[in-house]
């Protein structure tokens, strides 16, 4: 017997005992019995749907976790988003085929790929500015050959220095004399340039006054302590020597006390050096 049957005969037993006051209604029984049938399918439609609503959210939340979309419709496609934090590529799901209708293909669609972007870290004007410096600290290959070279110094060449007398430039041995002899001495108030017994690859002149000593040396191929020479660009001579003074041919910088450097200038190059002390009246 199911249920209903079971509360069909109990409630027709009660309403059938001869001990209530008042008698019932015909078809009384038969009315509550139909009410009571009503309430109890209510409940078990209401049972029924919640057990379903659970169902349908369980099954969505399983749609969502993983990120696939179901039943996509004709035609459509459905991209859904992974997960925050998620590194796999998006996924399409493309309409079903005619082939296979009951499973959707399934099509990887990767990320797109950013183009690299340049490093600004370094600003245009930091980059000029290290070039710059790495210029003026690093010699290019014709300063390599410059750097190379014998030094006059602020104060002279080797043995030789400014305001030497002629007794003891000639007592060095590196004035070259006529014929194999000692030089001669400048005459008397004059001054007179002298030639290096080594040549004049070098300094190709020394000027001794005969009052002073000497006062000047005129450079071939050599450098200064700075690294300037002949052949020296016009950019590296100003920043080896910041206060350079313009002269007529050219620029001049101090040297030693009371002497200056001067560099014959042509087309940007330094073409000529010369050692000389100030004043020297020659």
């Amino acid at each position: 017997m199911n249920p209903d049957d079971e509360l069909d005969a109990e409630l027709r037993r009660l309403f059938a005992d001869e001990r209530l006051d008042v008698p019932p209604r015909p078809g009384a029984a038969e009315t509550v019995v139909a009410g009571a049938r009503r309430v109890r399918r209510s409940r078990t439609a209401l049972v029924s749907g919640a057990g379903a609503l659970t169902v349908a959210a369980v099954v969505a939340g399983g749609v969502l976790l993983t990120g696939v979309a179901r039943d996509p419709g004709p035609g459509q496609e459905h991209i859904v988003a992974a997960p925050a934090g998620s590194t796999t590529a998006t996924t399409t799901l493309d309409a079903p085929s005619t082939e296979s209708p009951e499973q959707p293909t399934i099509r990887s669609r990767p990320e797109p790929e950013q183009p690299a972007s340049p490093d600004r870290s370094v600003d245009t004007a930091t980059t000029s500015s290290s070039a710059e410096r790495t210029s003026s600290t690093e010699p290019s290959t014709a300063n390599a050959e410059i750097m190379a070279l014998p030094v006059l110094g602020p104060d002279g060449y080797q043995a030789l220095t400014l305001n030497m007398s002629y007794d003891e430039a000639a007592a060095t041995g590196m004035l070259a004399g006529a014929n194999g002899q000692a030089a001669a001495r400048p005459a008397e108030g004059s001054c007179t340039d002298y030639r290096l017994a080594e040549g004049g690859e070098a300094i190709e002149s020394v000027t001794i006054s005969d009052a002073r000593g000497i006062v000047r040396f005129t450079a071939a191929r050599v450098r200064t302590t700075q690294g300037v020479g002949v052949g020296s660009p016009v950019s590296e001579l100003r920043s080896a020597y910041p206060d350079l003074v313009t002269e007529p041919g050219g620029y001049s910088a101090p040297a030693g006390a009371g002497a200056r450097y001067f560099f014959g200038v042509t087309d940007g190059v330094v073409t000529m050096l010369r050692l000389s002390v100030t004043d020297s009246g020659c």
